[in-house]
């Protein structure tokens, strides 16, 4: 595991990038309406439906951190 190092004293600590939380990105809103309209639509399969959903975030946001 690599740990990270505190900076060297008289330096500051590195910036974090700027970047959209993911309760706001629109994507992730879409997903997640999509996914509780799915569960409306079809209840007997709402254990499938959540983790396709959770897939779809995971994915999602990996793709994003990634571009």
């Amino acid at each position: 595991m690599s740990e990270q190092l505190p900076p060297p004293p008289g330096q500051p600590p590195p910036l974090r990038p700027e970047r959209t939380p993911p309760i706001r990105d629109p994507a992730a809103i879409f997903i997640a309406a999509a996914t509780l309209f799915a569960i409306f639509i079809n209840p007997q399969n709402v254990g499938v439906i959540l983790m396709l959903g959770v897939i779809a975030l995971l994915l999602e946001v990996r793709f994003r951190r990634g571009g």
